[in-house]
């Protein structure tokens, strides 16, 4: 198959219509990873996934990143950054912008245009570097693998996985990315030598992480926002929170969120879901349909 062989993403996976969670995964199932990349990717992470949950999921993968000293200082700005001065809208305008690639596809001429946009925004920025740039597109393919693992649960098939490594990694190279790993054998190894050489303890990486501890917590109703920091803390392994500086859960409030974790696995086969729940309708505040080019000012720190 060729590059002009790709179509769209296609609309019939967006449908406003309503399904049951086992009858989302056999969708998914039927989709071939490599070429239905972005509808795997929607199906999984917007309508499997409750939006307070995928909220959790990029808050907490974008945090393991500021671990590594050279990405804090880009993501706070000696304090002006908006990961600290505006979290929420930082964390929805970045959400919301990769709704829209789900739903363009990163090999449409607007997704490819889109990912190009990010990068000249971080040329502006400045001194960002390649390696930083794959570790936090790394994230996005395995902070759920990661945090699952902290709860005890087992989030996603391997199906899903190997479509979320092709979809990122499109991502990565429209943004033409270098050095991108092939495979997610490739990726992990690559990952853990990029923490083992970078990441450290940094006052500079705690204040950026709580900026997107601000930024879930903040989002949440106020009758829900106590739960926060230890639903968050929860999410993070002993590295992760050595480098950030949290210290770990007692044993009791651990058990308890990974008890959570696997009833809200259980009951997914059995709730019902809406196809065309997206990111977008969830965290959007420009309206039904939103401009790539405006939202990916929000996704540069």
């Amino acid at each position: 198959m060729t590059a002009t062989d790709f179509r769209w993403p296609r609309a019939e996976f967006w449908a406003p219509r309503r399904v049951l969670g086992a009858r989302v995964v056999r969708m998914i199932t039927e989709l071939d990873p490599e070429h239905d990349d972005a509808e795997i990717a929607h199906l999984v992470m917007e309508v499997l996934v409750p939006p307070v949950v995928a909220h959790l999921f990029y808050a907490s993968g974008a945090a393991r990143t500021v671990a590594s000293p050279r990405i804090a200082e880009r993501a706070t700005r000696q304090g002006t950054g908006d990961q600290l001065v505006r979290p929420v809208v930082r964390n929805a305008d970045t959400m919301t912008f990769f709704s829209e690639l789900f739903r363009r596809g990163h090999r449409s001429a607007e997704g490819m245009a889109a990912c190009r946009r990010i990068q000249d925004i971080h040329r502006t920025v400045g001194r960002i570097r390649n390696d930083d740039q794959v570790f936090v597109l790394s994230q996005l393919i395995t902070g759920d693998e990661r945090i699952a693992r902290a709860l005890g649960v087992t989030a996603f098939a391997e199906h899903h996985r190997d479509a979320l490594f092709q979809f990122w990694i499109g991502v990565g190279k429209a943004m033409r990315l270098k050095d991108l790993p092939e495979t997610r054998a490739e990726l992990s190894s690559w990952v853990g030598d990029y923490e083992r050489r970078w990441l450290e303890p940094t006052e500079i990486g705690h204040q950026a992480c709580e900026g997107y501890l601000r930024g879930f917590e903040l989002s949440l109703p106020r009758t829900q926002r106590w739960m926060a920091r230890s639903l968050f803390v929860a999410t993070m392994d002993r590295t992760m929170r050595d480098c950030l500086s949290y210290p770990a859960l007692s044993t009791p409030v651990a058990v308890a969120w990974r008890a959570c974790a696997a009833g809200a696995l259980a009951t997914t086969p059995l709730r019902p879901m809406r196809l065309d729940s997206t990111w977008t309708k969830a965290f959007s505040r420009v309206g039904p349909e939103p401009d790539l080019e405006r939202i990916g000012h929000g996704t540069s720190g």
